[in-house]
């Protein structure tokens, strides 16, 4: 029997607690080829790590240990551009959709309700950090390495959504627009940032000196659990469709815009001097416990570091969509796309989807794209629908950073979902 359109069914809260479902850093439920007006759930992980100089070579050893060979070092140093970045993200979300006959006066419609979480790193960086990093100090005696702008970003984060879709009309075509709310529990929040740092190694290595300013917050850094409540929040989304004649649409949309207060015990550290480092001097061999410790102690002083404990507040790195598609034939369309992200060093991300359908029930999506934290990229990503009731996703956008031995970044995504039942 079918629910009234303004109560919400038993069944919306028994099953959406059995469904994950496939998202691309939206937290909007995602298109499908196979989009019918079906009650659905499903299951899907989605995750991406890329840069524009950070390859295979390097972040495996960083990963798995060993000893990173100085040709893949060399190989990362070509890529340097003054703007390097590098960006994770780790996603998952548990959603059930509900379609109904109509909502608010309108045409066919759905409400949902998800829980997502959220994994996230981000880093921008000088040449010359990168090049101390890797190569050491003594190749730059008597030179001033810029170690700013620098930025770097960890966010963990949780939120149960609720959203509703709709079908309109508009330009004398059907077309879909959705809108979602959150709440967010904050968990970890960890920032350093900085954009005037340098070091300079002296012309006989004897000396150091790092002079500069470095602001750093975090949340409470005693409550790092995976599900350690330290932040409060709310977010949402929202995308809308335009038509431009029978075969061409456009799509508008933001994804995850948000704001976390973190809680009172959050620290913030502030350090803005001139520190000179000319190693350690050692007394007698009864006291070399003791001189060390004053030392340290000495150097510690010297950095003049300022800390304080209070509630901050931030932003969450959310998406702004902007695509144009066009039916070329009745099994062939082509969506080309720009996508920005703010709070991130992310360049803006423009890519070209060929879509081809093999059969009625099974779809490829081929990806080229330029941008975000890494450079051109392109892969496939597959759609197969079975039995009419469950759609299985399975695929890569960076194909390259896989299979090659000396690719950059790592995608992937795998999902599936199931329709539940159609509208009576």
């Amino acid at each position: 029997m079918k629910p009234k359109s303004n109560i919400l069914s038993v069944k919306f809260f028994l099953l959406s607690f059995y469904g994950l479902i496939f998202i691309n850093l939206s937290a909007q439920i995602p298109t499908t080829s196979f989009d019918y007006p079906y009650t659905m759930a499903g299951i899907h992980s989605y995750l991406n790590f890329n840069s524009n100089v950070i390859n295979k070579p390097i972040y495996s050893k960083f990963l798995n240990g060993g000893e990173i060979s100085r040709q893949a070092i060399d190989n990362s140093l070509d890529q340097l551009n003054g703007q390097n970045r590098a960006g994770y993200d780790f996603i998952n979300l548990m959603y059930f959709k509900e379609s109904v006959d109509s909502m608010f006066g309108k045409y066919n419609g759905s409400r949902w309700i998800g829980f997502r979480t959220f994994d996230h790193l981000d880093a921008g960086f000088s040449d010359d950090l990168y090049k101390l990093i890797f190569l050491g100090n003594l190749p730059f005696k008597g030179k001033e390495l810029k170690l700013s702008p620098l930025s770097v970003t960890q966010l963990t984060f949780k939120e149960l959504i609720f959203g509703i879709e709709q079908e309109i009309i508009r330009n004398e075509r059907l077309v879909k627009q959705g809108i979602s709310f959150s709440v967010i529990s904050g968990n970890r929040y960890w920032d350093l940032w900085s954009d005037d740092l340098s070091f300079y190694t002296s012309s006989t290595g004897d000396s150091l000196v790092l002079k500069g300013r470095i602001m750093h917050s975090e949340s409470d850094s005693l409550a790092r659990k995976y599900f350690s409540l330290n932040g409060w929040g709310i977010g949402t989304s929202f995308f809308t469709e335009i038509p431009l004649t029978d075969c061409d649409i456009i799509r508008i949309g933001m994804d995850g815009f948000g704001y976390v207060f973190w809680n009172k015990n959050s620290l913030n550290y502030q350090w803005d001097s001139t520190l000179t480092f000319t190693g350690f001097h050692l007394g007698k061999f009864s006291s070399i416990e003791d001189s060390v410790s004053n030392q340290i102690r000495q150097y510690e002083e010297n950095a003049k570091f300022l800390s304080s404990k209070n509630l901050f507040g931030t932003l969450l790195p959310a998406f702004f969509n902007f695509s144009y598609n066009r039916y070329v034939a009745r099994n062939f369309e082509i969506t080309a796309g720009l996508q920005l992200r703010i709070m991130a060093n992310y360049k803006p991300f423009i890519y070209l989807r060929p879509s081809y359908f093999i059969k009625q029930d099974f779809v490829a999506h081929f990806n080229i794209s330029h941008g975000g934290y890494g450079e051109w990229i392109f892969g496939i990503n597959l759609e197969k629908k079975f039995k009419n009731r469950w759609i299985v996703t399975l695929g890569s956008q960076n194909l390259p950073g896989i299979f090659s031995p000396n690719g950059y970044g790592f995608h992937y995504q795998a999902g599936i979902r199931w329709m539940v039942a159609s509208k009576n």
